[in-house]
């Protein structure tokens, strides 16, 4: 896919006067086209994903995660998932975002702060570098932790205890439920970006192209 999300959502976030269509024809991107892209193209989740992720809207991440928490109660209703505490499920969906890179906990917290912000947590041992000074080697290696990519790992005990679980009940039931909330978001970010994909065109052409694959 050419171009990236970032260059189409950040348009949301300046004044619109700044990207008014050039008087020579339809070679730009603007505000009207993206506030068209995501009314008529996505879906309320899907527009709210994006702009977390790709824009870094954090006023959204609140409504965020009340939105998909209540998709995720209603799937579970249908399922009948027995949940002993009531929050199980949020504790999930906030857990299911920050592997999927989407929130991270505020580094500094005030009263008035949600708790979460835009962008991808560092991997713990390396520091998001993805690589490390190894003493017993003596000399830089690629973090084994991360792989090199500099970007969190989460355990299964990680999993629980955020989720509110008991390490032993972290079951193949849970299991199988978180990995599908993260299987979930993850369709669902990229459905909205191939959703939006012609309108990261750079032309009028290339736009037409794209609409037709």
């Amino acid at each position: 896919m050419k171009g990236s999300p970032t260059r189409l959502f950040a348009k949301l976030n300046v004044k619109v006067n700044k990207f008014e269509r050039a008087s020579s024809g339809t070679d730009f991107i603007t505000s009207l086209d993206v506030a068209h892209a995501c009314g008529l193209s996505l879906s309320e989740v899907q527009t709210m994903l994006l702009r977390v992720k790709w824009a870094g809207d954090s006023s959204l991440i609140t409504p965020l995660i009340k939105t998909i928490t209540k998709i995720q109660m209603r799937y579970a209703r249908r399922k009948k998932w027995a949940m002993r505490k009531p929050d199980t499920i949020r504790r999930m969906v906030v857990m299911a975002l920050r592997e999927r890179e989407i929130i991270r906990p505020r580094r500094v917290l005030t009263t008035v702060d949600s708790p979460f912000e835009c962008g991808a947590e560092k991997c713990r041992v390396c520091k998001g570098v993805g690589r490390r000074y190894s003493r017993r080697q003596d000399k830089i290696i690629t973090c084994e932790r991360c792989e090199g990519t500099g970007e969190r790992r989460w355990t299964d005990a990680e999993r629980a205890g955020h989720c509110g679980i008991h390490r032993q009940n972290w079951s193949d039931k849970y299991v199988r439920r978180y990995l599908g909330l993260v299987e979930w978001l993850r369709a669902t970010e990229s459905g909205a970006v191939g959703a939006i994909r012609p309108y990261l065109a750079d032309t009028h052409e290339e736009f037409l192209e794209m609409k037709g694959d």
